[in-house]
């Protein structure tokens, strides 16, 4: 927190949960941790992304087995909340920024539960935590069960005028199709 509101003049943490070694997790970036609130911990990947930080440094020293847990539980909860699986890929088009690794408009292909280097020109999460990703994957997925595979079933559904269109006061029209 010192450092987001201190160092880079933040209100608040940019990563929507901060977990500690003993598997804690706290409420990161204010809003509601069961609502789309967007953080800033990837520049360029804000709005499509739900940033989890374990507090410590793990270059060489991996993250503590509570931790791990505690950010497979928040994953494997989180993720189908939203309508998304805890695992496979999925590709994403970049905003761009002076911290993404990619120039805006490129399509990205992500595993559902990424590094911070995989999107941005960072070391984060550090060496040893990022090689324990495929560790928590597999346990967000044991712990989601059918939720972790496939996003629930939603309808086709129109939007009119297009999003892009839509300014603030201005009705938006949503139909379903079919």
């Amino acid at each position: 927190a010192r450092y987001h509101r201190d160092g880079s003049r933040w209100d608040d943490g940019g990563d929507s949960f901060l977990v500690d070694r003993f598997g804690r997790l706290y409420e990161g970036r204010a809003g509601g941790i069961d609502l789309a609130v967007t953080g800033a911990q990837a520049g360029g990947w804000n709005s499509i992304s739900t940033g989890v930080a374990i507090i410590g440094t793990f270059d060489s020293e991996r993250a503590p087995a509570p931790a791990l847990e505690a950010v497979a539980r928040l994953l494997a909860w989180k993720l189908p909340l939203h309508g998304a699986p805890v695992v496979g890929e999925l590709t994403l088009t970049s905003s761009g920024g002076s911290a993404n690794r990619w120039r805006a408009g490129t399509k990205v292909t992500f595993d559902r539960i990424s590094g911070h280097r995989d999107g941005c020109s960072t070391s984060c999460p550090g060496d040893a935590l990022y090689g324990q990703l495929e560790e928590i994957r597999a346990r967000a997925l044991v712990l989601a069960g059918s939720a972790g595979i496939t996003p629930p079933e939603r309808p086709a559904v129109a939007l009119t005028p297009p999003p892009g269109a839509v300014r603030f006061g201005q009705p938006l029209t949503i139909a379903e199709l079919g």
